[in-house]
């Protein structure tokens, strides 16, 4: 089926065509369709008993009705409602007992069809007058000027819309009907984002429950939203809704949507949109990936949670951005709706609600951020390091011209980090590139690094031999050196880069101001010179200039690395990420069957022609491998308790493969 659309699970709709307005009489035609077109022959199960109504208002009694029947044979019906006061009805309305069909209404001109305006009625969701501060009483439902066949056209039932953005789609309808259920009570009003919005009908039935909602998308559908703002603009129980639309372009995303952070974002529909307009299976380099403008947007844009109904679509291309989240840094769940389901709409179609949110956000303590006062020349940057008595000093100089001369968010987020991960530093010799002030490479060294090297420009290295002897009472086998990204080669005399476990850093470097592509060609020189051992890039950045970190990062994908982001963090001034860049490391797979747990790893071919020396560390609730020869060690954190004794490891050397398998901890106390 193209686009993923499935007949049997989708949603009628029904649509009017007014043909004559006369002075006692009006002719329409009404048929019943689907949000792609005419309904199949094999589809129409039963007959479709249909009731038009003429009406003063969309919600007043009927002046006028008239019964017909739709089927298979007779998909479409011609009615002449006669005789009739036409000026008393301003509506005609076509109204279903079949709970999955949509009713139409068409709004009439007197004076001609050229002013006929066309849409559906979206029944108010399940309990939405309960859990909405609005009164709701007399309006039943919303009127959804949506696209619908224009009178000139006569295959109405197989109408479509030249522009998704001008109609609602089923996964729209489905949430829209969802909402009470989802968005939490609260006694706050709750900042929303619709995405993809358009003519907004989340956004509006968000703020029907009392919330306040910014729908948008391209200035293409404006049109459209603003159809929609008038019809509900007309029911005056509505008013008083916080509710508007701007427009909005994920890939040039203005200044007040980043600079908010939104409770929560709301979306139906948009893989359309991410992935591609077609079938065809999602690339699966990192650069095509960065194509996505859906999720580069969404790791700029400040939020706690993205509530997102898609189609259950049997796609590579949908199933590809479900993959990647997790390497963008964020986790997807499926939403089980409270109480079953919640209505007849959610009932009828093959469509999935789910919860995405950030993965690997970090707190950071205010107290970390604080910068020194003095304002002279130089100045000593503190960094208290949690559980230790160390506090490392990096010197800073405040009226330097060179950028590396002071203490930048980025170093801090990074120093911080490792505090939290403190496992990476064990034993590890220390390689901070493009060093600054050294903070970074310090606070590894504290978190018990072998020790290392700070690295930077020669006009640079004179601070980082004065951070070093500000901690000469703890500081051991530390060094500032000069390195120059322009000439890769200088670093095959450093003897740190061929220890087994190197752990390269590095803090906001990428920039327009550095030559990170140098950078990176040094970072892979390393490689080549290490291989077949694996190498491990932490790189913290802040994002000034998302096309800088998109050129990177495509680059680092062409030359061969793996990427993702393993923290985030966003205050009122800035957002920040690190990003960790891998090199011939292993390929880890979780997956999890009923209350069992396998972890795959795959493993480079160099690695199994000698002895096995890798080691896996469980506790109830991680798992760690490490692979010392080959400076390797990984650390996950499971999705339930398992019981380490029950565990069990198998290697398999002509797939390359360590298998471990888990059960859950009740499972194992209850055998």
């Amino acid at each position: 089926m193209p686009n993923g659309f499935r007949h049997d699970v989708m949603l009628w709709r029904l649509v009017l065509r007014v043909d004559n307005v006369e002075d006692e009489s009006i002719s329409l035609r009404v048929a019943a369709r689907q949000e792609n077109g005419r309904i199949p022959p094999w589809a129409w199960t039963d007959q479709l008993p249909v009731q038009i109504t003429l009406r003063r208002t969309l919600h007043s009694e009927p002046v006028h009705s008239h019964a017909v029947i739709l089927s298979r044979t007779e998909p479409v019906a011609s009615v002449t409602l006669r005789p009739c006061r036409v000026e008393l009805a301003a509506f005609a309305v076509a109204t279903s007992q079949q709970r999955w069909a949509l009713e139409a209404y068409a709004r009439l001109d007197q004076h001609g069809l050229g002013g006929c305006r066309y849409g559906l009625l979206f029944p108010l969701p399940y309990k939405l007058q309960e859990a909405s501060a609005l009164k709701l009483a007399e309006c039943p439902a919303l009127s959804l000027p949506i696209a619908a066949p224009s009178p000139e056209l006569d295959d109405i039932e197989a109408h479509q819309s030249d522009q998704t953005g001008t109609d609602v789609w089923d996964p729209g309808i489905v949430l829209a009907s969802a909402l009470p259920q989802l968005l939490p009570g609260s006694e706050r009003t709750l900042e929303l984002l619709e995405l993809g919005a358009g003519i907004g009908l989340l956004g509006f039935v968000a703020a029907l429950l009392g919330h306040s909602c910014t729908s948008t998308d391209l200035e293409a559908v404006h049109a459209s939203s603003e159809k929609f703002a008038a019809e509900c603009a007309e029911l005056p129980a509505l008013t008083g809704c916080c509710w508007q639309w701007k427009v909005l372009d994920w890939s040039e995303p203005p200044d007040w949507a980043l600079e908010r952070t939104w409770d929560i974002l709301l979306g139906a529909d948009l893989l359309w949109y991410a992935v591609g307009h077609d079938v065809t299976p999602a690339p699966r380099s990192w650069a095509a990936r960065l194509q996505t403008p859906l999720l580069r947007f969404l790791s700029r844009l400040r939020f706690t949670e993205l509530l997102l109904a898609e189609r259950e679509r049997d796609l590579e291309a949908t199933e590809e951005f479900f993959q990647i989240l997790d390497l963008f840094g964020f986790e997807a769940r499926r939403v089980d709706l409270p109480g079953g389901k919640c209505g007849s709409l959610t009932a009828a179609v093959d469509v999935a609600i789910w919860s995405i949110r950030h993965s690997c956000l970090m707190t950071v303590p205010a107290a970390i951020w604080s910068r020194d006062t003095v304002t002279n020349e130089d100045s000593v940057f503190d960094f208290p390091v949690p559980g230790l008595p160390e506090t490392v000093r990096a010197c800073q100089s405040l009226q330097s011209d060179e950028l590396g001369a002071v203490v930048w968010d980025a170093a801090v987020l990074l120093a911080w980090f490792l505090c939290q991960n403190d496992w990476l530093c064990h034993n590890a010799r220390i390689l901070e590139l493009g060093a600054g002030t050294g903070l970074v490479g310090l606070v590894a060294k504290a978190l018990g690094a072998e020790g290392g090297l700070l690295s930077d420009l020669p006009m640079l290295v004179p601070l980082l031999e004065d951070s070093i002897s500000l901690n000469a009472s703890w500081v051991e086998d530390m060094a500032a050196i000069s390195l120059d990204w322009e000439d890769p080669q200088c670093v095959k005399h450093i003897r740190d880069i061929f220890k087994p476990q190197l752990l390269l850093l590095a803090a906001d470097v990428v920039h327009q101001r550095v030559p990170y592509l140098a950078l990176l060609e040094t970072i892979r020189y390393i490689c080549d010179l290490r291989s077949p051992m694996a190498t491990r890039l932490l790189l913290a950045h802040q994002d000034r200039q998302p096309e800088h970190t998109d050129r990177f990062l495509e680059a680092a994908s062409e030359q061969g690395f793996s990427s993702r982001v393993v923290a985030r963090h966003a205050n009122e001034k800035t957002c920040l990420a690190i990003y960790m860049l891998s090199w011939n490391e292993p390929e880890l797979h979780i997956s999890s069957f009923q209350r069992k747990l396998s972890v795959c790893t795959t493993f480079a071919g160099a690695w199994l022609q000698n002895t096995v020396d890798c080691s896996v560390e469980l506790s109830p609730s991680e798992i760690q491998f490490s692979w010392h020869r080959f400076g390797w060690k990984r650390r996950l954190q499971l999705p339930f308790p398992v019981d380490p004794e029950a565990a069990s490891c198998t290697l398999y050397r002509r797939r390359r493969q360590l298998l471990v398998e888990l059960r859950h901890s009740d499972e194992s106390k209850e055998m």
